[in-house]
């Protein structure tokens, strides 16, 4: 019983010299800080979204902004909620791709299990500089909404089918549509379709009230929703816009 006694403390003295410490994994890995491992993550993939005049309803740019949302970021990038990307399967990637690698998620993973470090602020991105620009360079053709549409207060959704009068003088390939609507923040997404002769464009350039414009002989050729990037065609491809639409 002697014997037992020193060698129990022995072994409790060890655990307590070999075990945890703050800041470190369970496995003696570095925990990720936000600095050095996270805040490039998200300035390539949400900052887009979540930044200061973006779409999303708050700003991960800082530390400070990033930090309350924590344990919602992990939620959502485990389940692969954020970045919003509708492809599914492991097939591989797009082009474009705004979906985090396992890697990434991991990262963010350890940063939040650790307690969410900040870090030197030395080792952190230099800040990225947005502007309100066109996404692709600025388009060959620009058209817009004869007059703007003021949205009224209610709960559910409002669709508006603007119409532009503007003809192609003859048949047209195009490689890209960018869509840049006027308050990104009311806008849950917007489609680019071809417009028959038959539908006349109204005094006021849209119709409120339009949930379906191809039954009106529409076709679409594009989309938009917040975070989307425009898609760039590949040289040698492209979509035919016909001079009249029959």
């Amino acid at each position: 019983m002697k014997k037992t006694i020193p060698l129990a403390a022995v072994c409790l003295f060890a655990a307590a010299l070999f075990g945890t410490t703050p800041g470190r994994a369970s496995d003696n890995k570095r925990v990720a800080v936000f600095t050095k491992d996270v805040a490039p993550i998200l300035q390539k993939h949400c900052e887009e979204c979540h930044r200061a005049g973006g779409i999303a309803p708050m700003s991960l740019v800082t530390y400070e902004e990033a930090r309350p949302w924590a344990r919602a970021i992990k939620e959502r990038v485990s389940r692969r909620e954020m970045p919003p990307f509708h492809a599914t399967g492991a097939l591989g990637r797009y082009v474009g791709d705004p979906r985090l690698t396992d890697e990434e998620i991991g990262t963010i993973s350890s940063w939040v299990d650790g307690g969410s470090p900040k870090g030197n602020a030395k080792d952190g991105p230099a800040p990225r500089q947005w502007k309100n620009d066109w996404a692709l360079g600025t388009p060959d053709i620009v058209v817009r909404a004869k007059q703007p549409y003021t949205i009224k207060a209610g709960q559910k959704d409002q669709y508006v089918f603007f119409m532009f009068d503007y003809v192609f003088p003859e048949d047209t390939w195009i490689s890209s549509i960018e869509t840049r609507p006027g308050n990104p923040r009311a806008v849950h997404h917007a489609n680019t379709h071809l417009v028959p002769p038959a539908v006349k464009v109204p005094e006021e350039g849209y119709i409120a009230g339009d949930f379906d414009p191809t039954a009106r002989g529409t076709i679409m050729v594009a989309g938009w929703a917040p975070g989307v990037t425009p898609v760039m065609l590949p040289e040698g491809t492209a979509v035919r816009i016909p001079k009249i639409l029959s």
